[in-house]
């Protein structure tokens, strides 16, 4: 085991998960050295890790974390590290013996979004009049922003990946952008004119969501802007995910065509989309559609 890993050496993680998009590989490394700080031990040491110790690592997340979202990430990129570790070095793998033994490791969730929690259309567009009655440069760029998180249901990650070579002309009205979602699966989504000549004002070449600078824009930046002025505006605690599930939820009531949304929002099932979107209880404004006279 002498040439494993040396001790905490974070270009060797950084090789390990070199094939996962950047945020999940920045996750991931977070949470293994996480894990190897409460075993006290180093990368050169983790073939001393076997399913009981694991197993008490689990139960520890599972009492220190209320999200059974957080738990069940940190414990996914555990699981993904010693996968490789046992193709690289040829260790055990706790997970193989946890599995065996019939323990679950993983806390279900339910991922049904809280429709009071989403936005309508009326909240979108009175969030959206507060940038475009305004001619700076940066609240364009928010109003475009918001546009394609809302009305095209992007991930905040995806939005600002979009370059202005992946914008393709369809016809005069309809224009087609690549996008990189999770996994770096590809998929299409349309546009029209509007939004086009929207997203070309911003940039002549490269990145279009950028600095004044011409550097790639900051997520926690654009997030904590948006949560604040949402805040102000509608009186919501809201996050930039929110705009793409109002999306989904609104697509879902309009049309009805579970396939095709979960499709247009890069679902790799539309299990994953059915879970999350549509709702087992009745809300209020369900139950007024039922007239009585």
């Amino acid at each position: 085991m002498s040439n494993l890993i040396k001790q905490n050496d974070f270009s060797n993680l950084e090789s390990i998960y070199k094939n996962l998009a950047n945020n999940t590989k920045n996750v991931y490394i977070k949470a293994v050295n996480q894990f190897l700080d409460y075993m006290n031990i180093g990368l050169n040491e983790v073939n001393k890790v076997n399913a009981i110790t694991m197993q008490k690592y689990i139960e520890f997340l599972k009492n220190n974390y209320k999200s059974n979202n957080t738990v069940n990430l940190k414990i996914s990129a555990l699981k993904s590290f010693f996968r490789k570790m046992k193709a690289l070095y040829n260790i055990n793998n706790p997970f193989d013996t946890l599995k065996d033994l019939g323990i679950k490791t993983t806390t279900q969730v339910s991922k049904t979004i809280d429709r009071d929690l989403l936005l309508n259309s009326d909240e979108i567009n009175r969030l959206l009049k507060h940038f475009k009655i305004k001619t700076q440069y940066t609240n364009k760029r928010y109003y475009a922003l918001i546009t394609l998180l809302y009305k095209h249901g992007l991930r905040i990650s995806e939005t600002l990946n979009i370059k202005i070579d992946s914008i393709k002309k369809v016809s005069d009205n309809i224009y087609t952008i690549d996008v990189t979602g999770k996994g770096k699966k590809q998929r299409q989504i349309k546009i029209d004119r509007e939004l086009y000549n929207n997203l070309i004002c911003l940039t002549d070449n490269g990145l279009i969501f950028k600095t004044m600078n011409n550097k790639p824009l900051s997520r926690i930046y654009i997030t904590t802007t948006i949560k604040r002025i949402a805040k102000r505006i509608l009186n919501k605690n809201i996050s930039v995910h929110t705009f793409r599930h109002s999306f989904a939820n609104e697509m879902l009531k309009l049309t009805n065509n579970i396939k095709g949304v979960s499709q247009y929002l890069g679902h790799s099932t539309t299990a994953i989309t059915l879970n999350m979107y549509i709702h087992n209880d009745l809300s209020i404004n369900d139950l007024s559609l039922l007239k009585i006279n």
